[in-house]
Parts: structure tokens; C-alpha cells; sequence
């Protein structure tokens, strides 16, 4: 967990004019920066930058924020992810809590980024200098030159180690570049290229940074290699490339996906660059790799609607039906569309053109539950319309009842629930009865777990405050996290404005539950128990009571959630509009006591529009 004191000497040394620089035109008004705002769609420049605070508002859509805020809701990365990359832009050492390991990693980051922008480098020129198969084959997928410089796409050529002797040629020690896993040593000792005689597609975490590489074999560059390699490949994980996570043509997406509030996500980097081509610009794709619980974590952020666009073959349908547990608790509307069995993205792009965005939003919008149902149904060998064996369906009944157990939302839960047992032609109370059953989960509070932790004497750390400390709205607010951790602790990390206004020893407790929830549920207990050890005492006792008071009747802790957000953001605003009136009795410029006064103005539209929302 990064500490309070790197967060705050985050938002002393980074400064908001040199983040938004990097994306946006800035143009001078006074002693205020403005732009078009990034954030919703305007043709007359209301976002604002006041340098003296280092914040902006945009008084088009009312965002406001500082400079972590405005990272994390540009590039949808989460609180410690805009932490990390300011850190190391402004050279910040970033020091965690005590037993979470930091060592040499930032380092290490920083220097794989470097060496992938040398890789690029060296991709590009090749690409450049292609000789004419290549440059055909360019021209038979149809990538224009604007295509091609937009995403930066390079060749590896067919030499064993030509990118080996360039980065060497660097200085690039061959420890890094192993860890890289742009080049790999063979049996024999020397080292050879991962990619060679490919179309290079470099993997960015964000426009300034380049995660990993894809490359596809190119037929003429490879006439003479074995049959059998695969058409595509990627780099291997390493500590800046987390497959699960990185999503390839986000950062570029970014706008469109804002724009339109919806995301398509396709397979491969050729099916999203033949979408982009024409002019579908809202759509990602998942690198080769299965669509994983990181990548909908990843989307949560930045859409409410995202759009899995499979092959219409069995492969696509199967694949569809393995997504639907992945959108539970997600607060995302997941559909599958599916494209004739012959076809994928790329292929459509190039038949219909500049008519394929039509195309797509009338394709039909496939729930994911159904997806799922029909998936399962393949497995137990029979057709759920015409019924089965008592057993086959019973068995089918338990696997889904065992998915939908895990839904918190009990509105949502219900729905999926009845549209089930319709689908499944079983007894709608019976079934719900049976999701319903032992719904609530186990919690961490049994005597002999609390007497153990009490005999070893727990002492907080010097940087968490008691419970006690806390106000009512906090305390309440931890309560929800606590019983509710998988949905909200996600959610706590990804609202700028919530982490901007939240204690900061909840954010602490919030990261270490982030950090605990990519574990398995072996280890997720036992951590969870170190983790209370070291925030002490009263943090026990909070999340034992925090259970009991979820069990009792009339009690709802997500409700109660989304109301301690508000009350929160709320008191923060007033906060704002104080300090706004102080400005203002200070104030001799007729210019900036305009600027305050619409600010003030906009701060009272959001306190109501808050009001309105508890």
C-alpha cells in the first residue's frame, strides 16, 4: 500500500499544466489555462486550469478535480496506478506501509519502459525500410499509412537476433532485456529475437508508455518456417505487461469510448484496427487472450455499456457464455453480438466500409445469461427447450444457482434469477428460493479468530487513525466496504472524487483490500487477517460490528454506501465554496472575481445535483 505521505507529496509536486499539456491545446486567459474539456463533447473551451491550485473545472460538464483525479478519469487507471505514474514522473520515492514490498520495482519499471521505447524505435525503422512483400502485405490487409503511424505499428525482420545486437548496441544489459522478454536465451547460450519476420503492433498501458508487444507472422517473410508457429504472439507478462489488465487501443479509444458511453471489445489487434478504419474508434481488444476479470475492472470506469463482438461459430458462442459470470457486480450492461459464422470484425470492416457502424448497432444484443445457459446446456448434452432428464436439469439448476448466489445487488440478482428459470423451465420459486438460501456471506468473525488476534496485542500503525477518530459518515462507510469488499473496494480506488475527499487511512485499508482481492480465496482470509492486524483493534471490532449490523433486518449497507459517498463529496463541496468566499472578499481583479463567482456557481449546481442524488 503506498503511504499517506507519498500521496500527499504527490499532490504538492504534481503539477496539473504539465498532465493536461500532454493532451490537451491549453491556451492562457489571465492567470487561468483553458481548453476544449476532455471529458464531453464541446466546440468552445470551458475546462479550466487554475496553476495557483493546481486544479480544473470544467464549467460545460462541471468536473472538477486535481491532478490525480484528472488522470484517473482520463486514462481510466485506478488511485494507485495515477499515484505510481506521477511518482515516478516527479522522481517521488514512493514508500508503502510496512510488510508490502516495494524494492527495486519502480526502477525496474521505469527501465523496461525505456528499453520498449528502443524496441519501438528499432520496429519502426525496419517497417520504413520494408522490402516490397512487405509493403504488399500491407496493402492486402489494407492498413493505411494514417492507420500505420496512429498506432505505430513496426516490423521485426526475419534475422535471429537483429533487435538483440541493437538493444546491445544501446548499452541494454542482457539481464534487462531477458526480462523483457523481447529476446530469449537458447540451450546453447546465445540469445535470439521473440519476434522476427512480423508486423509489429506495440501494447500501450498509455500514450506515453508502451507495455508489451504483438506481432503477426507475415506468410512472404516466413515461407520456409515451421507450419506449426503460431499466427500471432505477444510479449510475455513482466512487471509493466499484466495480460489480464491491458487492453490493446485503449488509450487511443479513450474519447470515442467517453463520447459514446459504450465499448465494443474484439479479439485481435487487426479486428479493432480494421473497425478504426472505419471510423468505429469506441472498441478495444483483448490482445489474444481471454477476456478476464481485470479487463471488465478495467472498462467499469469508463463505460456503462460494453459490447463483446464474438464470431458467430461455436469458438465465439462458447466464449460468450464464459463472460457472463465476469460482469457480476460489475454496475456494467454486458451484451454479446454476434457476427456470421465466416466473418470477424476485420473482414465486415472491409465489406461494408464506412456503413459498418450501422451495421453493428443492429445486430442483435445477446444477454449474457442466456450466453451462459446455452454454454452449460452444451456441456450436459441436451436441449433445455424441448426439457431434459430430471437429474441433467437439476444438476444444470445448481451450477447456475451457484453463480447467481454471488450477485449482491438483490434487485439485479432477482431479475437473472426469474429470466433463469424460464430459460431453464423449472419452478420460478423454487429456484429463487434456492438462490436465495445461505445468500449472506461467512464473515471473518469468529470467536477464536477475534480472541487469537486480541492475545498477539495489535498495534495500528503510526499513519492509521481508530476508528473512533473517524466520523459517523466514514464509519459507515467502512462498515459497507468491509462486508462488501469484492464490489466496493474497486470502486472506492476508481471515483477520483471519492478518493480525493475519503480519510486517507480508509484509502490505505481500501488499497491493502484491492491488493488481497487478486488473490485466490485460500489466501484471501489469511491476509485479510494480517491486514486487520496491522490497522489494530478498533478496526477488528468495526468489522465484526459491521457484519452483525448487515445481518439485521431493515439494514442495507450498499444503500447506505452510496449515501456516506454523497454526504462525503457534499461536505467536501461546502468545503470548496468557503474557500471560494474567502477568494473572493481578497479579491481586487474584476477578472478573477468573475472566475470565482462561476465557480462558486458551478459548486452550488453540484451540491444540489448531490442533494438530488441522496
Amino acid at each position: 500500500m503506498i503511504s499517506a505521505d507519498t500521496i500527499e507529496e504527490v499532490k504538492t509536486k504534481a503539477k496539473i499544466v504539465d498532465i493536461a499539456s500532454e493532451y490537451l491545446e491549453l491556451k492562457r486567459q489571465g492567470n487561468r489555462l483553458v481548453a476544449l474539456c476532455p471529458f464531453h463533447g464541446e466546440k468552445t473551451p470551458s475546462f479550466h486550469i487554475r496553476p495557483e491550485y493546481n486544479t480544473y473545472h470544467c464549467f460545460g460538464c462541471g468536473v472538477s478535480g486535481n491532478v490525480i483525479s484528472f488522470l484517473m478519469e482520463l486514462r481510466g487507471v485506478s488511485f494507485p496506478e495515477a499515484i505510481e505514474e506521477l511518482a515516478s514522473r516527479y522522481g517521488i520515492d514512493i514508500k508503502r506501509e510496512k510488510n508490502i514490498s516495494s524494492s527495486n520495482s519502480g526502477n525496474l519499471k521505469k527501465e523496461l519502459f525505456k528499453l520498449n521505447s528502443l524496441a519501438e524505435s528499432f520496429f519502426l525503422k525496419n517497417l520504413k525500410d520494408a522490402p516490397k512483400e512487405v509493403i504488399e502485405y500491407l496493402k492486402e490487409r489494407r492498413l493505411l499509412s494514417e492507420t500505420i503511424n496512429e498506432f505505430r505499428i513496426g516490423l521485426a525482420p526475419p534475422g535471429r537476433d537483429l533487435l538483440f545486437r541493437f538493444l546491445r548496441s544501446k548499452k541494454v544489459s542482457e539481464d534487462l532485456i531477458l526480462k523483457s522478454g523481447l529476446c530469449r536465451r537458447s540451450e546453447k547460450g546465445d540469445f535470439y529475437d521473440t519476434f522476427r519476420a512480423r508486423l509489429i503492433f506495440p501494447i500501450r498501458s498509455d500514450l506515453r508508455h508502451i507495455a508489451g508487444f504483438g506481432g503477426r507472422s507475415i506468410p512472404a517473410l516466413n515461407q520456409n518456417a515451421d507450419a506449426s508457429l503460431p499466427k500471432y504472439i505477444n510479449s510475455p507478462e513482466s512487471p509493466i505487461y499484466e495480460k489480464h489488465k491491458t487492453l490493446y487501443g485503449l488509450p487511443h479509444s479513450m474519447p470515442s469510448i467517453r463520447a459514446q458511453k459504450e465499448v465494443y471489445v474484439v479479439e485481435g489487434y487487426l479486428d479493432l484496427i480494421g473497425l478504426w478504419q472505419v471510423g468505429v474508434r469506441n472498441v478495444v481488444a483483448t490482445c489474444g487472450t481471454a477476456f478476464t476479470l481485470g479487463h471488465v475492472e478495467r472498462l467499469s470506469h469508463i463505460a456503462k455499456k460494453v459490447l463483446m463482438l464474438f464470431d458467430g461459430d461455436k469458438a465465439g458462442r462458447d466464449a460468450a457464455g464464459k463472460c457472463f459470470p465476469l460482469f457480476l457486480n460489475s454496475g456494467i450492461e454486458a451484451k454479446a453480438l454476434f457476427l456470421n459464422a465466416e466473418d470477424d470484425p476485420d473482414s465486415v470492416a472491409k465489406k461494408l466500409n464506412n456503413q459498418t457502424a450501422e451495421f453493428l448497432s443492429k445486430l442483435e444484443r445477446h444477454e449474457l445469461l442466456d450466453c451462459y445457459i446455452e454454454f452449460l446446456v452444451k456441456g450436459y448434452g441436451f436441449d433445455a427447450s424441448e426439457g431434459g432428464g430430471d437429474l441433467v436439469v437439476g444438476e444444470l439448476a445448481k451450477d447456475i444457482v451457484a453463480i447467481l448466489k454471488k450477485v449482491k445487488d438483490p434487485i439485479v440478482r432477482d431479475r437473472l434469477t426469474q429470466s433463469a428459470a424460464f430459460k431453464l423451465r423449472v419452478n420460478a420459486d423454487l429456484f429463487s428460493r434456492s438462490v436465495e438460501e445461505g445468500h449472506s456471506e461467512d464473515a471473518l468473525n469468529e470467536p477464536a479468530f477475534l480472541s487469537e488476534l486480541r492475545e498477539k496485542e495489535t498495534q495500528a500503525e503510526d499513519s492509521v487513525v481508530e476508528i473512533g477518530k473517524l466520523s459517523r459518515v466514514e464509519q459507515e462507510l467502512l462498515s459497507a466496504l468491509m462486508v462488501y469488499r469484492d464490489i466496493l473496494a474497486p470502486r472506492v480506488l476508481n471515483d477520483a472524487d471519492l478518493c480525493r475527499v475519503v480519510n486517507s487511512s480508509i484509502l490505505l485499508f481500501t488499497q491493502g483490500l484491492a491488493t488481497i482481492l487478486e488473490q485466490s480465496e485460500t489466501l484471501q482470509k489469511a491476509e485479510t487477517k494480517r491486514l486487520l492486524q496491522r490497522f489494530g483493534v478498533s478496526w477488528l471490532e468495526h468489522w465484526r460490528k459491521a457484519y452483525s449490523m448487515a445481518e439485521r433486518a431493515g439494514v442495507n449497507l450498499l444503500a447506505s454506501f452510496e449515501d456516506c459517498c454523497i454526504a462525503l463529496k457534499k461536505e467536501e463541496v461546502r468545503k470548496q465554496i468557503s474557500q471560494i468566499d474567502k477568494l473572493l472578499q481578497r479579491s481586487s481583479e474584476e477578472d478573477e472575481k468573475i472566475f470565482l463567482l462561476q465557480e462558486k456557481l458551478n459548486l452550488s449546481r453540484k451540491l444540489k445535483d448531490l442533494a438530488q442524488g441522496s
